[in-house]
């Protein structure tokens, strides 16, 4: 737990990472609300829901693979 927990700090505090992690999701998300919400008549607090339930994610997974390469 406490790999998990040093390798997020380490993580959050990197700001190359930090850039280039909100700038992929501000684009998905952008990319996301044009096409979806056309396309597919979803309210966008469901697409909001699912775009954070996606960072999250993503966050959880490169914690993980941090701490499993440290």
């Amino acid at each position: 737990m406490n790999d998990w927990l040093c390798s997020l700090h380490d993580l959050i505090t990197n700001p190359v990472f930090m850039l280039s992690f909100s700038v992929f999701w501000v684009s998905t998300g952008t990319l996301l609300i044009r096409t979806v919400f056309r396309k597919i008549n979803i309210s966008e607090i469901c697409i909001l829901f699912l775009l954070l339930t996606l960072i999250i994610l993503s966050l959880c997974i490169f914690v993980t693979l941090k701490a499993s390469f440290n």
